[in-house]
């Protein structure tokens, strides 16, 4: 993914690949949604809800780095995600998250979540069960 900017609310925005904290803030939003054989219209349906949670987590504002975003913590996208919430529509935010969408970046987080999970039940496969009796 290259560099995507965004004009929304009055403000610029940038996206780019994403770095491990928001990774990490990505995957707990979408816990429990199931995204595969969905097209990208039905993952925006699908999350329709959390257009601003998405969005606050992969939008960096001009003149921050990814860096100084993640480093600012969830506290510093809780307060992207509630200003987006009182300032834009959701469907300012639809080029943001089909940016994402488009970039391949999901299936690539989750695959290596998906990979991690395979690692980990192997070598827990070669330890005994404990015992709860």
């Amino acid at each position: 993914m290259e560099k995507q900017t965004y004009e929304i609310g009055g403000k610029t925005f940038y996206q780019v690949p994403l770095v491990a904290g928001q990774q990490q803030w990505l995957y707990l939003a979408l816990s429990g949604v199931v995204l595969g054989g969905l097209t990208h219209e039905d993952m925006l349906r699908l999350l329709y809800g959390r257009a601003t949670e998405l969005a606050a987590i992969l939008l960096i504002e001009e003149g921050q780095t990814q860096a100084q975003k993640v480093r600012g913590g969830a506290d510093q996208v809780k307060t992207l995600e509630d200003w987006l919430g009182a300032t834009v529509k959701v469907s300012d935010l639809t080029p943001v998250l089909r940016d994402f969408f488009d970039s391949g970046q999901l299936p690539e987080l989750m695959g290596s979540v998906a990979e991690t999970v395979v690692r980990t039940l192997q070598l827990d496969r070669s330890t005994q069960p404990i015992s709860t009796s």
